[in-house]
């Protein structure tokens, strides 16, 4: 939920330079991109502990919104793997600086793709949270580090953003 806002950002500012394109195919070709944050999920006690038979000492309403939840972070785990894919499409903005139409419009489904895996992201998170805050579970820190790659500005040189990455192999 933290990087929601700067994902936005990225995808307003990506939608205006292919707005742009559609009448003047020349762009100011981004330096960079970026990419959100892609999260880890702990579900692999929950699958042994359900899967062991200890689920059943647990009261069945609370047991049934622990199993939504985990199937609800499957999906989010699913749906960032998909939006990933969809960053990376958005990056071959960097290399260019003419959009013939045809990739304009390829473009342009790629980023609504991407708007609507943010949108799911964010509507799922928010309602896993509430699911979390209704049977007085308490967050714990992601092992995943936070990357600021999406947050960056899009006039980031590479390099900086390079050097500026969690990843000891820099961003994609």
């Amino acid at each position: 939920m933290e990087i929601h806002s700067c994902v936005r950002r990225r995808i307003d500012e990506i939608q205006a330079l292919l707005d742009k394109a559609a009448t003047a195919p020349n762009i100011v070709t981004p330096k960079w991109i970026g990419r959100p944050q892609s999260w880890a999920f702990a579900s692999s006690r929950w699958e042994a502990e359900s899967q062991a038979g200890r689920a059943a000492l647990v009261d069945p309403g609370r047991l049934s919104k622990y199993a939504v939840m985990y199937a609800r972070m499957h999906d989010l785990l699913e749906e960032m793997t998909l939006e990933q894919t969809d960053w990376a499409k958005l990056r071959t903005l960097e290399h260019v600086r003419r959009l013939e139409p045809s990739s304009t419009f390829e473009l342009n489904a790629t980023l609504q793709d991407a708007r609507y895996r943010d949108w799911r992201l964010a509507l799922v998170t928010s309602q896993l949270l509430d699911m979390a805050n209704s049977l007085q579970l308490h967050a714990m820190k992601n092992a995943t580090p936070e990357s600021p790659s999406v947050c960056l500005p899009i006039t980031t040189p590479r390099a900086e953003a390079e050097r500026v990455s969690v990843w000891q192999f820099g961003e994609p």
